[in-house]
């Protein structure tokens, strides 16, 4: 003989059931909560990831044409570790470079039609002295790892060679260069 039971009752018997499953999950030690608390931990470091501040030129030139479509990022070791940027875009066929984020030139480039990709980062988001790890995470990638045996230099390419990144010996970040495909027809 089947017994029906209603609604109610079937929530109230399903939460029961639940109850005495979590009870006995934690009474045992079966379930770790340390890997949920990871999680979060990891997600607020994602977060602090320091962001580069831009220069008065650098945030005019944002308010008016946006985001560059390409980007190239050097820091010249030798001069302090001052920050050397090229800004690509496409549209405009202009490249702008900046020195610690002051403008100092701009050029014509032609370039073919870009083709958009996953990245969603820009040029603030890399900073002096990053760390590998720390761009993995800035990328949601591991990339591709080479290193220079003479050197010791790494580099790390990302997205297909989109996103190239170098870092010193010590595995800080150095330069990065941003680069989008190309349309072929």
């Amino acid at each position: 003989m089947i017994k029906r039971i209603n609604n109610s009752s079937f929530v109230i018997i399903a939460c029961l059931a639940a109850l005495v499953l979590a009870t006995a999950f934690f009474s045992t030690g079966c379930l770790d909560l340390g890997g949920l608390i990871g999680w979060e931990e990891e997600e607020a470091k994602i977060t602090e990831l320091q962001k580069e501040k831009l220069g008065s030129d650098q945030e005019r030139l944002l308010s008016i044409f946006g985001y560059p479509d390409e980007f190239i990022i050097v820091f010249d070791l030798d001069n302090e570790k001052t920050r050397i940027e090229t800004w690509l875009y496409e549209d405009m066929e202009s490249s702008y470079t900046f020195i610690s984020g002051e403008y100092n030139s701009s050029d014509r480039v032609i370039t073919d039609e870009l083709l958009s990709d996953d990245f969603d980062i820009n040029p603030e988001d890399f900073v002096y002295g990053m760390s590998p790890d720390e761009v993995n995470r800035l990328l949601g990638d591991e990339g591709i790892v080479e290193v220079d045996n003479d050197t010791n230099l790494k580099t790390i390419t990302y997205g297909e060679g989109l996103i190239v990144c170098n870092f010193t010996a010590d595995e800080a970040l150095v330069s990065v260069l941003r680069a989008r495909g190309i349309r072929s027809d």
